[in-house]
């Protein structure tokens, strides 16, 4: 990259997986986080390198159906039988 740069090509560092996890600037930025997932383990998850009022604390993905009663019951207004129902017959998980 600096010989490039050196005589005026414009270049930049190309880095594996673990070379950016550990560069410092990346680091500092908080872009890798090591999170406890509770069906993954401990593992490292990729966050926003911006920051912003509306970025994630807390980027792990939900695990499947963690969700389900939010969406059924309370937005799609299902009623308890039904979502028992579907999720018996493996329609919803």
């Amino acid at each position: 990259m600096h010989k490039l740069q050196n005589v005026g090509v414009a270049a930049g560092v190309c880095l594996n997986v673990p070379e950016l996890i550990e560069d410092p600037h990346i680091k500092k930025r908080g872009v890798f986080i090591e999170q406890n997932h509770p069906e993954a383990g401990k593992t490292i998850v990729y966050r926003s390198p911006w920051k912003s009022a509306l970025t994630a604390k807390n980027p792990s993905a939900p695990c499947l159906g963690e969700h389900n009663g939010y969406v059924f019951k309370t937005l799609l207004g299902m009623p308890d039988s039904e979502i028992s129902k579907l999720t018996k017959e493996n329609v919803i998980y």
